[in-house]
């Protein structure tokens, strides 16, 4: 069910960290990803990550001064994933995978005096190996799982280290494994955790492991229709699973949690419920009974990690821990150790990390702001001249991974058009770095920020090589910016990704996401009737003088260089070219049919076709949008449909379905071939208020 569109901002609390988001944090920067804290004996943070060039190290925050120290861990290429936790005797285990061009491995580790010991390989095998999780059973085992990508299938494995066997839960040659989670229950039993395309969208998916027998793979949400992604799982108080992720409800993404019960899973309920975008929940037991969930939030006005804890049955109201973060946060993760909270996320390609008691929730709880309406209708307004180009780096104009936007296709779109249709704007809006699920938060901004009637997007290149969605929920973003342009009054032209030559692309499971990634996006302008450019097809089918589309390749064989823009720039145009562009209506008045020897007042609608058009016999027809005067602009309804031929005159309509004493207003589109509609006119009204 669609909500009502309301919006609200980021909740505004009494910052836990008055230091940190005052700018007043002495501590070296900290650059690294995937970070996995834990609670050390000593009270302190330890959080390790990956940084450059193949390192893992590890930092250490303290409870009381703050102070961080950081130092390497570890050496060696290829490290994807990397997680640490605690097994029943608190020593600090590590697991991670190393993947190469052939094999891919997964190694385990206890941490010892600071240092890595006791390491050992738990699998090697042909593929690519993604997302690993562990977790120590009542007698303290070690069970370890991951996703393998090998011979075009898709295989969730999990191994017990011990018995030194291990299983294959569910194998898919056409789906992918996301954000696979293991844990062991009060009665010895392992579950296995992951989201995963089958039937209709992203969805989450368990099993569990009896002593004996594996479960089948069963389905836990209530339905499919929109995404489901970045599940996290916890033992609860009760012994059992507890399950917190991310779910678009038609509007955006919100928080949900269930849990398994003696009679099976609860209802869905959800956290959150507005026009933010809140994802990447992580859920942990407070004294091992207090559920507590943190998450990320974006809005237009900030972003921010929120939390909520179980308290009485009941979940809390939201409690702001980090506000006021410019930075899109990803991934925020918590460890717990008694009444202690250590917190760390990513932001910007810096690791961020702060403690704090569980008291302290509890005093600077509070309620959110009342939620204020948000209007989205149609504007007749947008300026036909102003085009804005929307996507990541390859938008905003990056050449040897350095920021060149004078040299991307931007500013070399906007001279073609120029010359065109003389003066034209081409807004750069792209984001370096960005995601769809950040594209899908920004792109309401763009378009109420800006008045331009036409969207070029991309987007999608950094969503293969993160791995933390599949690429079907990429391609459900992005349809869903385009449906957010066209709630705007935006027409937006949507592109597949470009090829890339990059260390990635060598990869045959990187290489697979972009293929799917794109095979989606050449669906989406059919089911939504918008303009489509195959740019990936256009460079990947790219010949001339001996060069292929390597050519068109910057050194850092992943942006275009100066002939790679220009050539996207050209192939842009080729597509605007034969935009359906809307006429102007230049008469609008009572006017009388004559019937024999009566007459009958009707509205008559007079228009002129738009000079921009080169190649009319692509076109079907206009058509006529209208509604009273006292209706809102979400009321115009199609009232009629004038083919273009050679028979009727197409730039007239009389309208005769109308009440003499009423006034209305009209708006005419014009239609391709393809069923491509065009932006609206001008609005005229018809009536004694214009």
């Amino acid at each position: 069910m669609k909500k009502k569109r309301f919006i609200i901002p980021l909740i505004l609390c009494v910052c836990l960290f008055n230091g940190l988001l005052n700018g007043e944090e002495e501590n070296p920067v900290i650059k690294g990803q995937m970070a996995s804290p834990v609670m050390n004996d000593q009270g302190e943070l330890r959080f390790f990550f990956r940084e450059d060039a193949g390192r893992v190290s590890f930092a250490v925050h303290g409870m009381v001064s703050g102070d961080r120290e950081a130092q390497n861990l570890l050496q060696c290429d290829g490290i994807c994933s990397l997680i640490a936790k605690k097994d029943r005797t608190n020593r600090v285990h590590l697991l991670w995978a190393v993947s190469g061009y052939e094999n891919s491995d997964v190694y385990s580790g206890i941490l010892i005096n600071s240092r890595l010991s006791e390491h050992s390989l738990l699998f090697r095998e042909r593929g690519y190996i993604y997302s690993p999780d562990f977790c120590f059973d009542r007698a303290n085992n070690l069970w370890a799982l991951w996703v393998l990508y090998s011979e075009s299938q898709n295989m969730l494995i999990v191994k017990n280290k011990r018995s030194d066997r291990y299983w294959i839960i569910t194998t898919s040659d056409y789906s992918e494994v996301q954000n696979p989670k293991i844990l062991v229950d009060a009665w010895n039993r392992i579950w296995v955790f992951w989201t995963q395309v089958q039937t209709g969208r992203e969805e989450i998916f368990y099993s569990f492991f009896d002593g004996v027998f594996w479960s089948e793979p069963r389905g836990i949400n209530q339905n499919n229709e929109y995404p489901h992604i970045h599940v996290d799982a916890e033992t609860g108080p009760d012994g059992l699973p507890w399950l917190v992720w991310s779910a678009y409800d038609g509007r955006d993404y919100e928080i949900f949690s269930c849990h398994l019960t003696p009679s099976g899973w609860s209802e869905e309920e959800p956290l959150t419920d507005n026009l933010c975008t809140d994802v990447y929940p992580q859920i942990s037991m407070v004294w091992d009974y207090i559920p507590l969930v943190v998450w990320s939030r974006s809005s237009r006005e900030e972003n921010g990690i929120i939390c909520k804890y179980r308290d009485q049955n009941k979940w809390t109201e939201e409690i702001g821990l980090v506000t006021g973060n410019k930075g899109f946060i990803l991934s925020p993760k918590i460890a717990t150790e008694q009444g202690k909270i250590g917190l760390v996320w990513e932001s910007d390609q810096i690791l961020n990390s702060q403690m704090l008691y569980f008291s302290d929730l509890k005093e600077n709880e509070e309620k959110v702001r009342e939620k204020t309406e948000r209007e989205i209708t149609i504007n007749p307004a947008r300026k036909d001249n102003v085009y804005i180009g929307f996507g990541d780096s390859i938008t905003y104009g990056y050449i040897d991974s350095s920021p060149v936007p004078e040299k991307g296709y931007v500013p070399r779109l906007e001279g073609i058009l120029d010359a065109a249709y003389g003066d034209s704007q081409v807004l750069n809006e792209g984001d370096p770095g960005e995601k769809t699920l950040e594209g899908l938060i920004r792109i309401s901004d763009t378009l109420s920020g800006s008045d331009g009637r036409y969207l070029l997007l991309m987007e999608g290149t950094n969503d293969v090589v993160t791995n933390s969605i599949t690429m079907d929920t990429s391609a459900f973003n992005l349809e869903e910016m385009a449906k957010t342009c066209l709630e705007f009054g935006v027409m937006p032209l949507i592109s597949t990704i470009l090829p890339r030559d990059d260390l990635w692309w060598y990869f045959p499971f990187f290489r697979q996401r972009e293929y799917t990634l794109n095979d989606s996006i050449r669906e989406i302008p059919g089911r939504l009737r918008i303009p489509f450019i195959d740019m990936f097809d256009e460079f990947w089918c790219y010949e001339e003088g001996g060069e292929t589309w390597r050519s068109l390749l910057s050194n850092d064989r992943l942006h275009p260089n100066e002939k790679g823009y220009e050539f996207m720039s050209e192939k842009w145009f080729e597509e605007i070219e034969v935009f359906p562009f809307p006429p102007t209506i230049i008469e609008g008045r009572r006017a009388y049919d004559e019937i024999l020897f009566d007459s009958e007042p009707v509205n008559l609608i007079v228009w002129r076709e738009s000079a921009k058009l080169s190649q009319e016999d692509i076109f079907k027809g206009y058509k006529v949008y209208r509604k009273t005067y006292s209706e809102p602009v979400s009321s115009f309804h199609e009232v009629a449909f004038l083919p273009i031929n050679m028979m009727v005159d197409h730039l007239r309509y009389f309208d005769k379905n109308i009440d003499p004493g009423e006034s209305y207003h009209y708006i005419v589109s014009l239609v391709r071939d393809d069923e491509v509609e065009g932006p609206c006119s001008n609005m005229v009204g018809v009536g004694s208020v214009k």
